[in-house]
């Protein structure tokens, strides 16, 4: 009997060992993830960090090419207006050359 018991004692440290092992394994498989969990929040954080910088890149370009724009306006709108002036004047111009020619025959 006493070799039954013995046994028996083998199988429950052999079971503890098992359920040891299998904490152990299990720790390092949660210790392992929680790494993993660990990078990819970094590398989450990283990619949000560049998203914000292409954001104010962006936001940097189109107020750059509002500028741009407005000042094109106000470019055409004084051209415009010299054009408009010189054809007036060319108008004008071209009365008093008439004018003096009519004088003169």
């Amino acid at each position: 009997m006493g070799f039954m018991g013995e046994g028996e004692e083998e199988s429950a440290q052999e079971e503890k060992a098992r359920w040891e092992l299998t904490a152990l394994k299990q720790s390092r498989e949660v210790r392992r993830l929680g790494e993993q969990v660990e990078r990819l929040e970094d590398r989450e954080e990283q990619q949000r960090e560049q998203v914000e910088r292409l954001e104010e890149r962006v936001e940097q370009q189109r107020e750059q090419m509002e500028q741009q724009r407005e000042q094109m306006e106000e470019r055409v709108e004084r051209l415009e207006e010299l054009l408009r002036r010189d054809l007036e004047g060319r108008g004008a111009d071209e009365g008093d050359r008439r004018v003096r020619q009519k004088r003169d025959e």
